[in-house]
């Protein structure tokens, strides 16, 4: 197994126990304020790890990927208030748009990060890797969501409590974000910001397609 990879599952194998582990232990009174926690936690802790292992391809990775998640707000805004497919629990945290929590805006890149790296070093298969490893994350947290009660479906189909619907757009997106950091990573700041900027519209295109075709 490659290094860096080996490194990656390690740490979000360690990240995911902690996670687990505060989840359970915190009163549904806290929880938003932990998962906040947990967000600011894993974007300090990640870079933090990346130097400390000797992973300094991981910081231009990050950034990027946190770029994207911190823009993902704007397609669940969409979701939230134009289509209104999509349901944000209330855990008395501060909402964008008073539709999208804030600390939405570092959770996506828990998936993205470690797909795009582990797809990245499938070489010849790299996307199709991309689009596998985040069906098969994104099918998970969608699972996981309704019980935790971080996001519901509405108005939709469900299977099992959750919607199908984003998740090929959230494939979509996995490959998308690791085309444009790929095809933009030795750019300038501006054509990097561009990019980031361009895999949101990707992903909300992709979003309305497939709620057309499961609607």
């Amino acid at each position: 197994m490659n290094r860096s990879v080996r490194e990656v599952l390690l740490f979000h194998g360690g990240f995911g126990l902690l996670a687990a582990a505060v989840v359970a232990a915190t009163p549904a009174a806290q929880f938003g304020r932990w998962v906040l926690v947990l967000a600011i936690a894993y974007n300090l802790l990640l870079p933090l790890y990346a130097v400390f292992r000797g992973e300094p391809g991981w910081i231009d990775r990050w950034l990027f990927m946190l770029g994207v998640s911190a823009l993902q707000v704007l397609p669940d805004w969409v979701l939230v208030s134009v289509t209104q497919t999509l349901h944000f629990h209330d855990h008395g945290i501060y909402r964008i748009g008073d539709a999208v929590p804030v600390y939405f805006m570092g959770l996506w890149v828990m998936v993205l990060f470690p797909v795009t790296l582990i797809a990245d070093h499938s070489r010849s298969a790299r996307y199709l890797a991309a689009a596998l490893l985040g069906g098969l994350a994104f099918t998970a947290a969608e699972w996981l969501a309704v019980p935790l009660q971080l996001w519901s479906p509405r108005n939709v189909d469900t299977f099992a409590g959750f919607a199908l619907y984003p998740i090929p757009a959230e494939m979509a997106l996995c490959v998308a974000a690791l085309w444009l950091y790929r095809k933009t990573a030795h750019d300038g700041l501006l054509e990097r910001i561009w990019a980031v900027g361009l895999a949101p519209v990707c992903y909300t295109g992709a979003l309305m397609l497939s709620l057309l075709y499961f609607s």
